[in-house]
């Protein structure tokens, strides 16, 4: 069994750190995007606690998730996953575009 001091520094630096600000800074973004208008600092606040507090609970519980176990990826596994990168880049497009033409007008 793992344990959280088992992990790399640079796992741990990422997970308790990087990550939750990272994150709570672009989900603040994208929620002022699609409210077109920035939202009170309380609410970038209250995520960021937020992913704090998921990700130092996966680091506590389930640390071992948190290795990479290197396998090479099958073709159905890079298809699967050009669909969905190209679905997000079509999503975030879409949002920016919304955010300007709400925007200017």
């Amino acid at each position: 069994m793992m344990r959280v001091s088992d992990l790399p520094w640079k796992t741990k630096w990422y997970v308790f750190l990087v990550f939750p600000l990272g994150a709570g800074g672009l989900s603040y973004v994208l929620r002022a995007f699609l409210e077109v208008g920035w939202p009170d600092v309380g609410t970038a606040l209250a995520m960021t606690i937020g992913f704090f507090i998921g990700s130092s609970s996966i680091a506590f519980m389930k640390p071992d998730w948190l290795t990479r176990h290197t396998q090479p990826q099958t073709r159905k596994q890079k298809t699967i996953k050009n669909v969905l990168v190209v679905l997000m880049i079509v999503f975030i497009a879409f949002i920016l575009i919304r955010f300007f033409v709400i925007l200017l007008n």
